[in-house]
């Protein structure tokens, strides 16, 4: 591949009587152009402490680009120069396998004419812009298996691996020398290729799960791999270089739904440290977005990100340089975001909110990415007759420790509050309440003054700090 735009076709690789799961990189598509905007969607919002405010001056979203209406099992990620979509549909011929990197670029056709593809998985590459993988039978007669190709100087695949029957689909990761890494579960285990080279043959390993496998990188550059098996949980295992066994999740039956559907989503640090696995927690139903630290002791806690009072409909986390990670999730209407502290500090912050593009509609896909202390959020959605890929900032949330109100609130009294980032306290916050204003110290602290005779149920406080999300919260006080 040679440059921007660069498109081909990918030829059906035939074995003996099997389908194929066909991995393959391809270049990004670098065309320039315009981003049109969102019509007012509603502004993102602070939730963590009771009413939720609006964010002077946010767009809302961008349009990214459009994908045909009959587009099905969207797919995204971010890759080093665009995002990148993989989708699936029926054609005439069949159905096809499309990418397009956006925005501004070509859709290309990467598989055509095929009786089944499904979950079709993206990583990003620094020299191809991605790798994908997908599972599929070129022909009804044929039974899904795995086969694997992959470009590294030209649009042609070479098919390196044997036959071999999956039972779900194929993950897929790109490690810091930009070689692909791919595991797909068998049925007795789960079957990992490095790098899809004749030097690097696949190889199985006693690792078995009932729902979507995920890979991610280690600060140490080792491969991470999890995976959930129903009415048990989740688990972790470092697979390459091998690791001595697998690490249980806690908390994690909810993880993995009846129907094989993944709950849970990897997240590897940009540098040093460690993967951390974003889930939905609980022992039957998801209850709570929760954190964990692949490896951690066995007494250590998982990092309770928010509650869920209803449906979780898509999860996506994102690692950041100083040793925090996002986690994100989408419920049916909204888009929803946590930070937690530094590395090596259990707490989340505030969380924040946004009105997906087209409430009451799941979105199809969710990525999230770090970018410059904000986080990133795209998501693909059904709009009228086509699937339109939009994509937003989400700023950090802050919170507010709960004032000691001097009851009876109608004498002369200082209110005294502590402005904070996941237990970090933020110096320079903008602190408003009945009039008052004032701004946080180097502790986070301020004190403002209560106007004499105020007698009131609720206390509403408003908070702004540069780099977060707006918070207007209510705290409550009982009155004598």
């Amino acid at each position: 591949m040679s440059g921007p735009g660069a498109r081909f076709t990918l030829p059906g690789v035939r074995g003996a009587g099997r389908g194929l799961v066909l991995a393959t990189a391809l270049a990004a598509c670098d065309a320039p152009a315009d981003r049109e905007p969102a019509p007012g969607p509603g502004p993102a919002s602070a939730d963590t402490q009771g009413i939720a405010s609006e964010t002077p001056g946010d767009s809302g979203w961008t349009l990214l680009g459009r994908l045909p209406r009959g587009a099905e099992e969207v797919t995204l990620t971010f890759g080093p120069r665009a995002v990148h979509a993989l989708w699936v549909a029926e054609t005439a011929a069949g159905r096809a396998l499309f990418q397009a990197a956006l925005p501004g670029g070509a859709t290309d056709t990467l598989l055509a004419g095929w009786a089944t593809l499904r979950s079709p998985r993206l990583a990003a590459s620094n020299a191809h812009g991605f790798v994908a993988a997908i599972v599929g039978s070129p022909s009804r007669s044929d039974e899904p298996s795995v086969r694997a190709a992959t470009v590294r100087e030209g649009p042609l695949p070479r098919a390196l691996s044997g036959d071999i029957d999956p039972t779900g689909p194929a993950a897929v990761v790109v490690d810091r020398e930009d070689a692909a890494i791919f595991a797909w579960p068998t049925g007795a285990g789960t079957r990992i290729a490095f790098g899809m080279t004749p030097e690097h043959a696949p190889f199985e390993i006693p690792f078995c799960c009932d729902a979507d496998l995920a890979l991610a990188v280690d600060g140490d550059g080792s491969i991470v791999l999890a995976g959930a098996v129903e009415g048990e949980g989740l688990s972790t295992m470092t697979v390459l270089p091998a690791d001595d066994g697998a690490f249980d999740v806690p908390d994690s039956r909810a993880a993995a739904t009846a129907d094989g559907g993944a709950r849970y989503v990897l997240a590897g640090p940009p540098g040093e440290g460690s993967v951390y696995v974003v889930y939905c927690g609980g022992t039957a139903t998801c209850d709570g977005v929760r954190a964990w630290r692949h490896g951690a002791r066995p007494n250590e806690p998982a990092i309770y990100l928010a509650p869920v009072p209803g449906r979780v409909t898509a999860l996506a986390a994102a690692a950041t340089d100083d040793g925090r990670l996002w986690g994100a999730w989408t419920d049916t209407d909204s888009v929803r975001a946590v930070r937690t502290a530094r590395a090596g500090a259990p707490r989340a912050g505030g969380r924040v909110a946004a009105p997906l593009p087209a409430p009451g509609a799941p979105p199809l896909a969710l990525a999230a990415a770090a970018a410059d202390g904000a986080l990133r959020v795209i998501v693909a959605g059904r709009e009228g007759d086509a699937v339109a890929i939009r994509e937003r900032l989400l700023l950090p949330g802050l919170t507010v420790m709960p004032p000691a109100l001097p009851p009876p609130l109608d004498v002369d009294a200082r209110l005294r509050l502590v402005v904070e980032d996941a237990g970090e306290p933020v110096a320079g916050a903008r602190v408003r309440a009945l009039g008052a204003e004032a701004t946080t110290d180097a502790r986070g602290a301020v004190e403002l003054p209560l106007a004499a005779g105020v007698r009131t149920d609720t206390l509403p406080v408003h908070v702004e700090a540069p780099g977060y999300t707006p918070l207007e919260t209510l705290f409550h006080a009982e009155r004598p």
